[in-house]
């Protein structure tokens, strides 16, 4: 069933007066967000090495970090420095079972421009997020992420190691870098995050005038979502040459929606994070120093392969 022909089914249950049945229907459908909501594991143990990940469980979410900050730099011996400047794409994929529709895919392209500094078998720098892209999949709702919210997200600190693998290569893991976005929390990976608007812990981080932060719908709703987020990720992969690196990422991102222009946005849907580790990846390439946000953004083609992704246009970007 095509999206024009849901459209107008649903109109004609509206208009005989079965409301109710829309309203569920239409719940469904937005469980099609690209930002995934409360995931917990399956049970299934993803199948990438081990030593990329150590201490993998069945639930990732409940792994600990592995502290890397924590360590001293170790004198090493490689053929090459990655100290510089990196645009780095990573790329993830959520799925959620809708009704009348089945499994339906969601993914997520982000892009990070990052200066790093390497000191012995340690990386640290700052990262910047160029822009979130949601790819347009065929899914009957869509999310789009306004430049307001990449702008909210701001500058962080990134911090990784290389190591010599048996194989005769190197290893690149960044730590766990966790973001929490409209709200204030004293412990900002642990604590509960607030399901009210006027809950004082809110705030308005992309300075829009309402609570949280903003994402669009559009499709068989359109509207805007007020909501706040948890996310963090962990970055394992080769170095495969001085000027390029890829890999997996281990993800998860929890949030709560706190409001929205629309009383059929404000349910919490539950979507799940595809257990294939090559749903989940990145990829670094070095750049020059004064190749900005904008710049990187269009030259993907040129710098990671692939083109400015299917729908992108409506999704943000830092100009």
């Amino acid at each position: 069933m095509g999206i024009e022909q849901m459209s107008r089914w649903l109109d004609e249950l509206s208009k005989a007066g079965s409301p109710f049945v829309v309203v569920a229907i239409v719940f469904a459908m937005s469980s099609c967000a690209p930002i995934p909501l409360h995931y917990r594991s399956t049970g299934e143990v993803r199948s990438a090495p081990l030593d990329c990940f150590p201490g993998l469980a069945a639930d990732p979410v409940d792994r600990s970090d592995d502290q890397l900050a924590a360590t001293d730099p170790v004198p090493i011996e490689l053929p090459f420095d990655l100290s510089g400047s990196w645009a780095q794409q990573e790329t993830t994929t959520t799925w959620a079972n809708v009704p009348l529709l089945g499994e339906v895919q969601t993914v997520m392209v982000n892009t990070v421009r990052l200066d790093l500094t390497q000191n012995g078998n340690r990386l640290e720098g700052t990262a910047e997020v160029c822009g979130l892209v949601s790819l347009d999949t065929g899914n009957a709702t869509r999310t789009i992420i306004p430049d307001s919210f990449v702008r909210a997200i701001g500058p962080s600190l990134r911090r990784a190691v290389v190591e010599p693998v048996d194989s005769g290569g190197v290893r690149y893991r960044q730590e766990r870098y966790t973001r929490v976005m409209g709200v204030d929390l004293e412990n900002p990976e642990t604590d509960p995050l607030p399901d009210r608007k006027d809950d004082p812990r809110v705030l308005d981080d992309d300075q829009d005038g309402n609570p949280g932060v903003t994402v669009q719908v559009e499709g068989m709703v359109n509207g805007e979502i007020y909501l706040v987020q948890r996310h963090w990720k962990e970055l394992c992969g080769d170095v495969l040459s001085d000027d390029h690196i890829q890999g997996y990422l281990l993800w998860d991102t929890d949030q709560q929606i706190v409001d929205a222009s629309s009383f059929l946005l404000r349910r919490n849907p539950t979507t799940r994070i595809d257990p294939d580790w090559e749903a989940n990846t990145f990829q670094m390439h070095r750049i020059d120093p004064n190749m900005g946000c904008e710049e990187i953004m269009a030259n993907q083609q040129s710098i990671f392969g692939t083109a400015q992704p299917a729908g992108s246009e409506a999704d943000a970007t830092v100009q």
